[in-house]
């Protein structure tokens, strides 16, 4: 036990911990159409958090995400035409149509990953999870 002890101690718990701040300078905002009753989002959000990258995205009505009313995926995509918006290379984009009247109830949640890591062992952190209201995020035009 002695032993196990001594190993620990000479082990930094900095190389053991998950990095899970946003480093990336990159805040989420949002570009929003309405068609009548019928609201067209597009969230961009930061492709890396820390270490981490995102690789899922999950929109919810009225929910803290641990008890949901109803959630459904939706995709991570690499925003279109990177070539003339060279500034969106760090984000990812979910794009998806509500009703404009659920714009209040509904929220984004992404999830993030880290990547194996070089010397082939398993990586036992969970990424982390960042939820936007969809609401509340700054509109831009694009």
């Amino acid at each position: 036990m002695r032993f196990l002890v001594f190993l620990l101690s000479l082990t930094s718990f900095f190389s053991i911990a998950c990095s899970t701040e946003n480093t990336s300078g990159v805040s989420a905002f949002k570009t929003q159409s309405i068609y009548g009753e019928i609201s067209h989002i597009e969230v961009y959000y930061p492709l890396d958090y820390g270490e981490a990258k995102a690789f899922r995205a999950e929109i919810s009505f009225e929910s803290n995400f641990d008890q949901p009313l109803l959630t459904v995926p939706t995709f991570v995509n690499e925003p279109f035409d990177l070539d003339q918006r060279p500034e969106l290379r760090s984000y990812r984009v979910s794009t998806f149509q509500l009703a404009t009247n659920m714009l209040g109830k509904a929220s984004i949640a992404i999830y993030y990953k880290f990547p194996k890591r070089d010397d082939g062992l398993i990586e036992f952190c969970m990424g982390p999870r960042v939820i936007y209201k969809i609401s509340d995020l700054p509109e831009k035009s694009l």
